[in-house]
């Protein structure tokens, strides 16, 4: 695609032709994280994507794992992104993009999401707090998987019924982390992003009882002892050997205080952020 930028060739038919004809004649190619950086810079090859992603909507990825997509009757060939953070458990973040882009109704989004959650069997979640399994899986799950639902939910924002499933399966995390007795810093990222997405005007249409829900993450944040005010404003960061990165100085963070109404919180964010009230944060 770089080659055609700048020539008599810089047409996007010609370009998803080559493309289509590629994977038409089996070659191996990481398609997945070829397709995702090429729709960053031009969102005409986003269709190329959801495309790639539906064989294996079936067939999700393990942690740590590639997709094996069949390519014939007879023969699968392995797909992923090279082990960037995207490997890692990605089907949350493909599901809310097949439905951001239009390749998954938001009424059918619901059903996507749940069927990817429980691809990994009946006993157990994609993403659920079944400690002591594995420590990568474990790491994720408390630190990073929290950023994978608000991304999710930032790209559903226009898609009620399906950012609802979201923001219910982060806050049933929440519940399960806490019934396991995860408290502490491990706890925090699951509990603050929740309370971001829940003020942050999450509604849109969906049936969430948000009130509700806030109020729940507030007696749990009194049963845990508090969370930092300092992190609430400004959230611990996806780090840590999953994401090539080890600043986890965040857990350090002293003077955890209750959390504040729901008004309170995003009244402190909006002014935080410069947000004029009328935007919303993903708009930010």
């Amino acid at each position: 695609m770089d080659a055609l930028r700048g020539r008599e060739l810089d047409d996007f038919s010609i370009a998803e032709a080559a493309l289509s004809r590629m994977e038409k004649l089996r070659f191996i190619a990481p398609y997945l994280l070829g397709y995702g950086t090429l729709a960053l810079r031009d969102e005409r090859f986003f269709p190329l994507y959801a495309r790639r992603l539906r064989p294996i909507d079936h067939n999700p990825a393990k942690s740590g794992a590639t997709r094996l997509v069949p390519a014939r009757a007879t023969r699968e060939i392995e797909e992923g992104y090279l082990d960037a953070p995207g490997s890692y458990i990605p089907g949350l973040l493909e599901s809310a993009l097949r439905i951001y882009g239009g390749d998954v109704l938001d009424s059918e989004g619901p059903d996507l999401l749940e069927r990817w959650a429980t691809g990994s069997g009946p006993h157990i979640r994609m993403i659920d707090a079944a400690f002591g399994l594995n420590r990568d899986c474990d790491q994720f799950v408390l630190i990073s998987a929290p950023f994978h639902y608000v991304w999710a939910a930032t790209a559903l924002e226009v898609h009620p019924e399906s950012r609802a499933w979201v923001l219910s399966d982060l806050m049933e995390l929440v519940r399960r982390e806490h019934d396991k007795g995860v408290h502490g810093p491990v706890s925090w990222p699951a509990i603050i992003w929740m309370s971001h997405l829940l003020a942050g005007r999450p509604a849109l249409g969906c049936a969430l009882d948000v009130e509700s829900m806030y109020s729940e993450l507030q007696q749990i944040v009194g049963e845990i002892g508090g969370i930092p005010k300092a992190l609430l404003l400004d959230p611990p960061p996806p780090y840590g050997d999953l994401w090539g990165g080890g600043d986890m100085e965040w857990m350090d963070a002293d003077g955890a205080e209750e959390l504040p109404a729901i008004e309170r919180l995003r009244e402190s964010v909006e002014a935080r952020l410069g947000i004029d009230g009328k935007a919303t944060w993903g708009d930010r």
